[in-house]
């Protein structure tokens, strides 16, 4: 019987420049490999396109999951984690976080969902 606690997880807070080095990587003792999409932290998303930063690019984040699908010979499910919504083009206050239309915010979580989506590897 396959016992679920034992199952491990490879997460990746990679960009496109790393994205070789990803499908060449062997990925042993792992049940699934996770693209981290959600870290805001400025040491993180701060630093190029990692982290929160990837979602403002959703066909890279596509790319990226492709490669890892491709590096780990699709042997294992591909994970995306992804915050509800990022602060990108916002000032952060509360009249301007009172201002967003959920709507809004909705329909950019879906258009980045849909695009990662769109290339059958998450």
């Amino acid at each position: 019987e396959f016992n679920q606690l034992h199952q491990k997880q490879k997460q990746f807070g990679i960009n496109q420049s790393q994205q070789q080095e990803v499908q060449s990587t062997i990925f042993c003792d792992y049940s699934s490999i996770n693209l981290n999409c959600g870290c805001p932290s400025p040491k993180v998303a701060g630093k190029g396109c990692f982290g929160a930063a990837l979602m403002q690019e959703p066909d890279l984040v596509r790319q990226l999951t492709t490669s890892m699908h491709e590096g780990a010979e699709g042997t294992m499910p591909i994970t995306v984690k992804c915050r509800i919504g990022t602060d990108e083009g916002y000032t952060f206050t509360k009249n301007e976080y009172l201002s967003r239309g959920e709507e809004e915010e909705y329909q950019k979580l879906k258009q980045f969902v849909e695009i990662v989506a769109s290339g059958g590897v998450v």
